[in-house]
């Protein structure tokens, strides 16, 4: 729970106690009697309703520091339509620049999770990336918005790019590697080369994702340069060391040797390899394949 500031309660006292001696000022001292006593408390009753009536108008603004706890527990109950509403009335309003920031985030965030509006939850994700670019939370909305446009919109190479965005953000951040390889995917599938190789080449320095980073960059590489393609599929062996990601490394060097050097060439380094590589199902296909065709 946040601590209420005492300085507002301060403040109301100080309010109420001013405006009674003004008030005492005002009633004649003719009236300093049984009337004038009844005056007196009437108009003191008075300032105090028109105080508490201000100090409450206060906690139900955004300016209160309650302001983001209201919509809150109205998601924690299930609400979350209502506490749509509120967030997003929140987001526009008149409050502090720190309440309007995070009421965008939540706002975005609850659309993000909507199942039946991507549309507009792309929106709301937008608004905030746009409205507060300097956010802690600019890297994260990126990558929420990648994910509307790749499993809600159908839209991969806006994906893609959001996914890059992400990346850009916050390069230091703990999934900046998955972004870049999700990113470098995307435009791989589309065709867009040039892209691909730049996502997928900062993927590759970042250890969790390297493996696979070098896997896609050896893909992509194969039909146009199959030298360039076992380099990658080197890479990604070096990388990974052993388990699937090495055997897939293996398996796609001998594909890329036996564009470059023929079967032979390939047939060989399987046989080297299939010893190291505990008998791989895939690799002892391939190596039944090639001496097949010799």
């Amino acid at each position: 729970m946040r601590r209420v500031p005492q300085i507002a309660f301060h403040g109301m006292r100080i309010l109420v106690t001013q405006a009674r001696r003004r008030m005492q000022r005002l009633v004649p001292h003719a009236l300093r009697g049984h009337e004038g006593e009844l005056a007196y408390l009437g108009l003191s009753a008075l300032v105090v309703v028109l105080v508490a009536g201000l100090g409450a108008g206060f906690w139900q603004s955004p300016w209160s520091p309650l302001a983001l706890d209201r919509p809150a527990a109205q998601v924690a109950s299930g609400q979350h339509a209502a506490a749509l509403a509120e967030y997003e009335a929140l987001a526009t309003g008149w409050g502090p620049s720190p309440v309007r920031e995070e009421a965008a985030w939540r706002a975005a965030q609850l659309r993000a999770v909507a199942p039946d509006a991507p549309a507009d939850a792309a929106t709301s994700l937008l608004f905030f990336i746009e409205s507060w670019p300097e956010s802690e939370h600019v890297p994260d909305a990126w990558a929420r918005l990648a994910g509307v446009y790749a499993a809600a919109l159908s839209e991969p190479v806006r994906a893609a790019e959001a996914y890059e965005y992400a990346a850009w953000a916050a390069p230091g951040h703990a999934d900046a590697g998955r972004w870049l390889l999700e990113a470098g995917r995307g435009f791989a599938a589309a065709g867009r080369t040039e892209s691909a190789e730049r996502a997928l080449g900062l993927a590759t320095q970042h250890e969790p994702r390297a493996a696979s980073a070098w896997l896609a960059l050896a893909r992509m590489r194969l039909a146009a340069d199959p030298n360039a393609s076992y380099e990658a599929y080197d890479m990604a062996l070096r990388v990974a060391g052993t388990g699937p990601a090495a055997n897939l490394a293996r398996l796609g060097r001998a594909t890329a040797l036996e564009r470059l050097e023929g079967g032979d060439a390939a047939l060989a380094q399987l046989d080297g390899e299939l010893a190291e590589a505990g008998g791989d199902a895939a690799l002892v296909r391939r190596a039944r394949r090639l001496r097949h065709n010799r």
